[in-house]
């Protein structure tokens, strides 16, 4: 009995962090609004992507090791640009194409936004089963039983180490949108909610790192503003690392304290970035130092194609049949219609496209 109990001993042991110093790059997108490609739709202009966010991340974890890299979007990502709405609305059968992206760039953990609400049950829901990356949201609670509605965090180990991942969406919802789009839930303001589980989900998962992800302004951090408390939970948390806002589309880095903040700003133009250098010792740690950085204008970064190839020949077609759609005269129309909840039919010589009623949430055949 004795050598199991030393057997076991040992494991617990080897299991957690060896003495040394250990750094982490936290990558940080928000409010991307549909930017997946980075084609403008018309004739060869491009703008700022995921394109550009996959390429440099990929760049980073070839340099220092992905076990170096944490890669966070704080939400706003399944409305605005024209590729949201296709798989929104139009193509439902396949997985989405966010979805797709998400996981295969390797995002650690994904916000819900108010925007991504916006779209409906059908759509966020469908993106929380499809995406394998953690979609997160605590603060949104169920009517029916006070569960959160979506994960509520997710927990990296790295080197031994535990970094933890807290979402929350933003509480003003219900003064924004039809409570048709957010049925069954309810909406917790985030302080002093996320403090709370924050201790909570610490004390539980025994967190080194502690990264908290919310779709909410910077704000003024004066309480004044329900959905921008980014500064207030800058001023008032305890036992965080890092803040990570989003929701204003401002770009901001602040380091205050032992605590930084980041705001990407929107529509992948830029990327924040911050450091945490976390130093063990006796397999404790006893150290932490964080930097804020500066963003990281993806203008700058070379806009690359896919290295998987069935990625990169969804792109192609998707492109090739949205070019098509947006040449017809009618195409305005179309979508008025569809959007109505009228029939409506777009036929091209080379690829017929039906839209059905959204009201049913179902395309019968995309391409004939």
């Amino acid at each position: 009995i004795p050598a199991i109990i030393m057997a076991v001993g040992l494991l617990s042991s080897c299991s957690g962090p060896k003495d040394g110093e250990y750094t982490f790059r936290l990558l940080t997108t928000n409010d991307v609004h549909g930017r997946y490609f980075d084609s403008l739709y018309v004739n060869d202009r491009t703008n700022n992507s995921l394109l550009n966010v996959s390429w440099y991340a990929d760049s980073l974890r070839k340099a220092e090791g992905s076990e170096n890299i944490i890669l966070v979007d704080a939400g706003d990502c399944l409305q605005g640009d024209n590729a949201a709405y296709y798989y929104n609305y139009v193509d439902t059968q396949s997985p989405h194409l966010f979805a797709r992206m998400v996981d295969h760039i390797g995002y650690d953990a994904v916000v819900v936004g108010n925007h991504d609400i916006e779209t409906g049950h059908p759509v966020y829901d469908r993106i929380d089963v499809q995406m394998k990356t953690p979609f997160l949201a605590a603060n949104a609670i169920r009517t029916d039983d006070g569960k959160p509605y979506f994960q509520e965090y997710v927990t990296l180990k790295r080197h031994g180490l535990r970094i933890t991942i807290l979402g929350f969406t933003n509480p003003n919802i219900r003064n924004w949108l039809s409570p048709l789009l957010w049925e069954g839930m309810e909406f917790k303001s985030l302080l002093p909610f996320v403090q709370e589980t924050v201790d909570r989900v610490v004390a539980q998962e025994k967190s080194d790192v502690v990264i908290v992800a919310v779709h909410a302004g910077t704000g003024e951090g004066d309480g004044s503003q329900l959905e921008s408390q980014g500064l207030d939970l800058l001023n008032s948390l305890e036992g965080v690392d890092f803040v990570v806002c989003s929701h204003d589309h401002r770009p901001v880095s602040i380091d205050r304290d032992g605590i930084c903040l980041i705001n990407a700003g929107s529509h992948c133009r830029n990327l924040g970035f911050g450091t945490v250098t976390v130093k063990v010792e006796g397999g404790k740690v006893v150290d932490k130092k964080f930097s804020p950085g500066n963003d990281i204008w993806t203008n700058e970064l070379p806009r690359l194609g896919f290295s998987d190839e069935k990625v990169q020949k969804d792109y192609d077609e998707f492109i090739s049949d949205i070019f098509a759609l947006f040449s017809e005269p009618s195409v305005d129309e179309v979508f008025i219609n569809a959007k109505l909840g009228e029939e409506s039919e777009y036929l091209n010589c080379e690829n017929p496209l039906l839209i059905r009623k959204i009201e049913e949430y179902s395309v019968d055949e995309i391409i004939e």
